[in-house]
């Protein structure tokens, strides 16, 4: 298995209106995490939507949810970890401020994990691949909301668009990590975040 290079955990859009009775089970898994990426010094970024008026949502699906209100605020379980937020309005989290942030830090892979498997997450783990970054999603502490079959869609997906290497367990990934020590460059109390 490859070495895991200056890895950053994204933990994407735990947020109010996405948990029910689908999603809620992996909010112990990413706290976890959470934890067990802390403790070996990987920093943490947490991912935030919005639906801006007059998105794409609205205007060509009829979807304003997320415009507002406490259901765009991160989970109560993981607010505390939740340090750094990158705001977005886009299924990716890779937006231009992440970038900046990742490339002033030198993560060269990111640990993604939380809400949806089958858009959010897919969509910015494609993304990191296509720029050069090693994209490694947690299978059990991501979810749908819609429900299992969305979640295996996108794993499945997932596999074909950036390798079935690149797909884990939490217990897999921290075996991985706990092979060798981490090719950290920046500690997570060097974090720079600015942007």
């Amino acid at each position: 298995m490859e070495e895991i290079q200056n890895p950053v955990l994204a933990v994407i859009d735990m947020q109010k209106g996405f948990i029910n009775q689908y999603s809620n089970h992996i909010t112990l898994n990413i706290d976890t995490l959470i934890r067990e990426c802390r403790v070996r010094s990987i920093p943490v970024v947490f991912s935030r939507f919005f639906n801006s008026s007059g998105s794409a949502y609205e205007t060509l699906m009829g979807w304003t949810a997320f415009q507002s209100g406490s259901e765009t605020d991160i989970v109560a379980e993981l607010v505390q970890f939740a340090e750094i937020i990158i705001d977005k309005n886009s299924y990716t989290a890779l937006t231009r401020s992440f970038i900046e942030i990742i490339e002033t830090n030198n993560w060269k892979t990111i640990v993604l994990c939380g809400l949806a498997t089958e858009s959010c997450v897919l969509k910015t783990a494609a993304d990191a691949f296509e720029v050069g970054l090693r994209p490694i999603v947690v299978s059990d502490a991501c979810a749908s909301d819609r429900g299992d079959e969305f979640h295996q869609a996108g794993l499945k997906i997932l596999r074909r668009f950036i390798g079935k290497r690149q797909i884990m367990t939490t217990h897999e990934l921290l075996d991985c990590l706990d092979v060798r020590p981490l090719t950290n460059l920046n500690s997570h109390d060097k974090l720079d975040p600015t942007v």
